[in-house]
């Protein structure tokens, strides 16, 4: 096959007010590449009973607060720029007039923080990186001989997975924790919104919300399937169905869910896309 372009359902969606009303379609047009390195510190162990002054768990603890105090340089291009922009002038209060200072100048110290510290936007600024999964000892009354533990980055296109591996290194300071990347990284780059893609979503906006809301650009912090096809070469463009506020974001999560009203509200979008697509 050689589609003119890709849809994916994976990314995107449309953001909710508090009061559910709806803010604004996010577009995926790029997104950051998806990396996990396994931190593993080993010892010889010995009995539980003659504790020694290194031990592997510990020293895996120093390394991984030395990663969570951490903060990649601040990082933007013309599509986050303009998506950071463009959200600030629908988000009323502080975050909002971050957002917007963001945008006219990326070396906005106060913003830059204000925008770090909300979740749903701080993987815009830049790479980051974080421990999601633990593992050490092998016994309750042993030394522990290994202690490792997972950290997943999305580094910001153009920084380099060697590149953030050597900032984890320099971060830590310690050369006997062992910092090995677990698969190959796939970079892909920036994808064109087609204009009849972006007719049929309005129109699907409207039927859905009896008006028209922004549609917006982005770069996604997560990773999608969308990687592969922009790595060869076609334009996919992400306009997921999901509709949510921020606090109501479980993806991934033990407790991952969606609201039913979303769930079907999400067939109807999609059906009117894909038949407006296809024409007659």
């Amino acid at each position: 096959m050689d589609p003119a372009y890709v849809l994916n359902s994976d990314a995107g969606g449309i953001g909710l007010a508090d009061d559910f009303s709806p803010l604004a379609q996010q577009v995926q047009m790029a997104e950051k590449i998806y990396v996990t390195f396994d931190l593993t510190a080993t010892n010889q162990g010995g009995h539980s009973s003659r504790p020694r002054s290194d031990n592997a768990i510990y020293d895996l603890a120093a390394a991984l607060l030395k990663v969570a105090d951490y903060r990649f340089p601040v990082r933007d291009t013309q599509l986050t720029r303009t998506y950071l922009g463009a959200l600030g002038q629908s988000m009323p209060g502080e975050l909002g007039d971050a957002l917007k200072r963001f945008a006219a100048d990326p070396s906005d110290a106060s913003a830059i923080e204000i925008i770090r510290a909300d979740p749903s936007l701080v993987g815009t600024l830049g790479t980051t990186c974080v421990a999601t999964m633990l593992k050490g000892g092998h016994a309750q009354n042993a030394l522990p001989q290994s202690a490792s533990a997972a950290i997943n980055c999305r580094v910001f296109p153009g920084d380099g997975v060697d590149n953030v591996k050597a900032q984890l290194a320099a971060a830590i300071g310690n050369p006997e924790i062992a910092i090995v990347q677990r698969a190959e990284a796939t970079e892909s780059g920036v994808s064109e919104f087609p204009g009849e893609v972006r007719d049929a979503l309005s129109k699907a906006l409207v039927a859905r919300f009896g008006k028209p809301i922004p549609m917006l650009p982005h770069m996604s912090s997560g990773g999608t399937d969308g990687m592969h096809y922009r790595t060869l070469g076609y334009d996919t463009v992400a306009i997921g169905a999901g509709a949510s506020r921020p606090q109501d974001i479980y993806a991934h999560g033990l407790n991952e869910r969606m609201r039913v009203d979303a769930f079907y509200a999400g067939l109807d979008h999609w059906t009117i896309i894909l038949k407006e697509l296809a024409g007659s």
